[in-house]
C-alpha cells in the first residue's frame, strides 16, 4: 500500500470522526482524567523519542518514504482526540487547573529549549552531520518529546 494514500485516508477518517463523533452521546462519556493525561504525554515521549532515533539513523527514509508522518500519527491522534473532547464538551476547558498550569509551565520550558535545539541542529547541518531535509522532523520530535517530559515533570513536581 502506498504510504501517501494511507496517510490521506487516515487524515480523512480522523477529520470525519472529529466532526461526527462529538455530536454523539458516546463522546460525551469521555473526559480527561489523570490516566488519560499520563497516557497522552507518554505517547508524546515514546513517539517523539522514536522519531529522534529514526531520524538520526535513517534520515533519507524519514523524508523520502514519509516515515516522519507515520511516526507523528499517534501524536496527531492524541491532539485530535483532545480537540474532539473539547468540542463535545461545548468548548469548555477539559483539563483541570493543575493540568493547565503544568502544560503552561511545560510550554514555557519547551520554547527556550526549542531555540537551543534549532541552534544545535543547525550546527550539525553545517558540519555535514545532518541533511537539510531531516531538520524539520527532528525539531518537531525534539519539541514533542521535551514538552511531554516537561508536562509530566511539572505534574509530578506540583
Amino acid at each position: 500500500m502506498n504510504i501517501k494514500f494511507f496517510l490521506v485516508s487516515v487524515f480523512v477518517l480522523v477529520t470525519l470522526l472529529y466532526w461526527i463523533l462529538p455530536k454523539t452521546k458516546f463522546a460525551q462519556k469521555f473526559r480527561v482524567n489523570i490516566e488519560l493525561f499520563y497516557s497522552m504525554n507518554i505517547i508524546g515521549i515514546i513517539f517523539g523519542g522514536v522519531g529522534i532515533v529514526v531520524s538520526f539513523m535513517w534520515p533519507e527514509l524519514v523524508m523520502e518514504r514519509h516515515y516522519f508522518e507515520l511516526i507523528l500519527l499517534p501524536i496527531l491522534f492524541v491532539y485530535i482526540y483532545t480537540a474532539m473532547l473539547r468540542k463535545s464538551g461545548g468548548g469548555k476547558d477539559i483539563f483541570d487547573e493543575k493540568q493547565n498550569l503544568n502544560m503552561m509551565q511545560a510550554a514555557a520550558a519547551t520554547w527556550p529549549m526549542s531555540i537551543f535545539v534549532v541552534f544545535l541542529l543547525y550546527a550539525m547541518y553545517e558540519e555535514g552531520i545532518l541533511s537539510g531535509l531531516v531538520f524539520f522532523p527532528l525539531f518537531l520530535f525534539f519539541s514533542f518529546t521535551f514538552y511531554s517530559v516537561s508536562t509530566l515533570y511539572f505534574f509530578k513536581k506540583n
